[in-house]
C-alpha cells in the first residue's frame, strides 16, 4: 500500500473507485453470472446435437472412462436390468453390502415388472424395510413396474 486510499498493483499506483450505487436502468455486475465453465477435455453437450453424435460421444466417454477405471464393477448382485433397477432404487442412503442382503428374498418373490406393479404394498415395504426409507423405496418399485408393465409391455 502507498499513501492512504491507494494500492499498488504492478507498480501502478490506483486510487479505490468511488462507491456508486448502480442506477435502475445500469445492470450491477453481482447480477451478472460468468460463463459456466467445464471441466478440461469435456466439451458441453450441443444443443442440437443429433442422435449419432450423441450416440457417439456416450461411446467416446465410455471407452475413456474404461481406460482410467479399469477395475470398475457394481457391487449390487443382479442378473438382469430389472433386478438392477430395483437394487439401485434401494440402494439410496444405503450400503451395497444391506442391498445384496435384502434382494435374494426380494427377486425371488417379484420376477417381472408386472409382479412389481401387482405388488401388495404391505408385503413389500416388510421386504425392503431394513434398506431404511421403506416407504419411499416401495413406492418407486411400485411405479417402476407400472410403467414398465405401460410403457415396455413389462
Amino acid at each position: 500500500m502507498g499513501e492512504a486510499g491507494e494500492v499498488r498493483l504492478t507498480g501502478v499506483p490506483t486510487k479505490p473507485a468511488a462507491s456508486k450505487k448502480p442506477s435502475a436502468k445500469t445492470k450491477s455486475s453481482a447480477n451478472t453470472k460468468p460463463p459456466a465453465k467445464t471441466k478440461p477435455g469435456i466439451a458441453a453437450k450441443p444443443a442440437d446435437e443429433s442422435p449419432l453424435a450423441l450416440t457417439r460421444r456416450a461411446r467416446r466417454i465410455n471407452k475413456e472412462l474404461a481406460v482410467v477405471y479399469p477395475d470398475a464393477h457394481c457391487e449390487l448382485d443382479f442378473t438382469n436390468a430389472l433386478e438392477l433397477s430395483v437394487a439401485t432404487i434401494l440402494s439410496a442412503q444405503c450400503t451395497d453390502k444391506r442391498v445384496n442382503e435384502v434382494t435374494p428374498k426380494v427377486f425371488a418373490r417379484y420376477r417381472t415388472a408386472a409382479d412389481y406393479a401387482g405388488a401388495d404394498r404391505a408385503e413389500l415395504e416388510e421386504l425392503v424395510r431394513p434398506t431404511g426409507f421403506y416407504r419411499n423405496k416401495t413406492n418407486s418399485l411400485i411405479k417402476l413396474g407400472q410403467a414398465l408393465v405401460e410403457r415396455c409391455d413389462g
